[in-house]
């Protein structure tokens, strides 16, 4: 594929991300439950990416990147239970300013300030 061709699929990605942001999430429903799941449980990440060693050890300065991460499942839940710890912090990307949004909202909702 050349980058003319790469170039109109990227923007067809992107403006359905726009129009249907995914997953579909609102913001509210932050005071009532954490969305958990996997991969990105701090309990999956210590036991195999980490050897069973605790993220940020001692020093406490873990950092994750969630790299395409939609409205904010694996973002929001990591940086939930890195702030439950007092340790650590997560960047999030996302092409969607629709999906960015969405997680930056659920962020406040939950008051995380470490993402």
């Amino acid at each position: 594929m050349d980058s003319g061709e790469n170039s109109i699929r990227d923007q067809a990605v992107r403006d359905q991300y726009e129009e249907f942001p995914y997953p579909a999430r609102d913001p509210a429903d932050e005071a009532t439950r954490l969305i958990t799941g996997s991969p990105s449980h701090i309990l999956e990440i210590e036991h195999f990416v980490l050897a069973g060693g605790r993220a940020g050890g001692r020093a406490g300065n873990f950092r994750a990147l969630v790299a395409g991460g939609g409205t904010g499942d694996g973002a929001i839940m990591l940086a939930q239970q890195l702030s439950d710890r007092g340790t650590g912090s997560v960047t999030y990307l996302d092409m969607s300013a629709a999906s960015l949004a969405i997680a930056k909202a659920r962020a406040a909702a939950r008051g995380l300030t470490n993402i």
